[in-house]
């Protein structure tokens, strides 16, 4: 968790796939950029939260490959388009704030 520490630049664009990173909180930084597509590969993901932050463009549909999210809260950026409708593959979503 690295909440409200001013991180700035982009996420890195490339990721190894990782079963065991559970959660991921960034909220209330300077990130900018779009979202990698290589999220997708954090497939232990539970909890991501980033919201708060500078992240443009859409969400990539790689991201149904967290089948076990629970919890993606995004609100706060500068985020645009469709909401992907590969994301309702991701069926333990309970909570999806993509709010400005």
């Amino acid at each position: 968790e690295i909440p409200h520490n001013q991180l700035s630049g982009s996420l890195p664009s490339q990721l190894l796939p990782n079963e065991k990173l559970g959660r991921l909180d960034l909220s209330d930084n300077l990130i900018g950029g779009e979202i990698p597509s290589s999220f997708g590969n954090l497939t232990g993901m539970q909890t991501l939260l980033m919201p708060g932050n500078k992240l443009s463009g859409s969400l990539p549909s790689e991201l149904k490959h967290l089948k076990r999210l629970s919890k993606l809260d995004l609100s706060g950026n500068l985020l645009d388009g469709p909401i992907p409708p590969e994301l309702g593959e991701c069926v333990d979503l309970t909570i999806l704030d993509l709010s400005n």
